[in-house]
C-alpha cells in the first residue's frame, strides 16, 4: 500500500545527504560515542547509509552515525 503523503526525497537532496556523509571521511572521532573503543579513531570510508569504516585501536571496525545526534557507535546487526 502506497502512502501518499510520503514525498519522495529529490536527486538535489540526495546528493547534499552524499556530500554531507562524504565530509566525515577523515575525520577524527574526538567524542560523542557511546563505544570508547571508536574514541580517537578515523573515519575512513562510507559504506552505505549511516555505516562507516573507522579505523581505531589499531583495527578496521564499522560503525554507524547519527546526524541529528551526531552520535558514534559501533555498528551492530539488526
Amino acid at each position: 500500500m502506497r502512502n501518499n503523503n510520503y514525498n519522495r526525497p529529490s536527486a538535489a537532496d540526495r546528493h547534499q545527504w552524499k556530500m554531507e556523509r562524504l565530509e566525515v571521511v577523515g575525520q577524527m572521532i574526538l567524542k560523542n560515542t557511546e563505544d570508547t573503543v571508536l574514541e580517537c579513531g578515523v573515519v575512513t570510508e562510507h559504506i552505505d547509509g549511516s555505516c562507516y569504516k573507522v579505523f581505531a585501536n589499531g583495527q578496521e571496525l564499522f560503525a554507524s552515525h547519527n546526524k541529528k545526534s551526531n552520535l558514534w557507535k559501533l555498528w551492530r546487526s539488526k
